[in-house]
């Protein structure tokens, strides 16, 4: 299901989309068409007669051309420079997309995506994050600017510029209050972590569970730490 309903549906197709009220490119609806009919056939065991039924609407075929005697799709070496470039870029977008729906910028308003100077791995789908995002322009910048709202991928830095929409006051007080809970969280595993008893008797992945939750804790308290301090001034 995560291969169809999230990378394909979710993912792909959003990407391929055109603007409104114009088609999708002939090349571009070929090759969508073909990748949906290897989904099918991997799909096809499990749901052997919708998948037939779907197979001969996808376009037209010949007596005998039929799923269930197709030759499943062949594996081979994944580009792994490429899967983890597209894997960093579905963070960002979906940080910019929590960042809006936080912040109540609407997504037909543009904005400017500013970051880091460093190795960016993203950077061949800058025209994903650009279309998917409503970016305008993406900028690399040695130092955090002022006004800015951030976010963070692994261990790099992005800031969005805030809207003239956004209240400075109303936002302050809101990262006040989700800072006011994060060290509330913190606390809470820091005295699960403090407790010998827990510590020698837990499992190995649940305490390295809880140290990753100390962990993106504190690099959240400090992100938000550092926006309150910007907002102010």
């Amino acid at each position: 299901m995560i291969l169809i309903w999230d990378d394909f549906c979710s993912w792909y197709l959003e990407m391929i989309k055109p603007p409104y009220k114009h088609p999708v490119d002939k090349t571009t609806y070929a090759k969508t068409v073909a990748f949906f009919e290897d989904l099918m056939k991997i799909l096809h065991p499990f749901m052997p007669f919708l998948t037939e039924e779907i197979w001969h609407l996808l376009r037209d075929r010949e007596e005998g051309d039929d799923i269930i005697i197709a030759r499943l799709p062949e594996t081979g070496p994944a580009d792994e420079k490429i899967v983890n470039a597209f894997d960093k870029a579905e963070q960002v977008i979906i940080g910019i997309r929590k960042i809006r729906k936080e912040k109540n910028i609407p997504n037909k308003e543009t904005i400017t995506l500013l970051l880091k100077k460093g190795k960016h791995d993203e950077s061949m789908f800058y025209p994903v994050l650009e279309k998917m995002g409503n970016i305008d322009k993406i900028e690399e910048v040695t130092e955090k600017p002022d006004n800015v709202i951030s976010f963070i991928v692994g261990a790099q830095e992005y800031y969005i510029p805030l809207s003239e929409s956004v209240n400075v006051e109303d936002e302050i007080a809101k990262l006040q209050e989700e800072l006011k809970y994060t060290e509330g969280f913190l606390n809470s595993v820091m005295k699960k972590l403090s407790n010998e008893r827990f510590v020698n008797n837990a499992p190995e992945a649940v305490v390295a569970k809880e140290k990753k939750k100390q962990a993106d804790a504190e690099a959240r308290i400090k992100v938000l730490k550092e926006q309150i301090g910007n907002l102010k001034g």
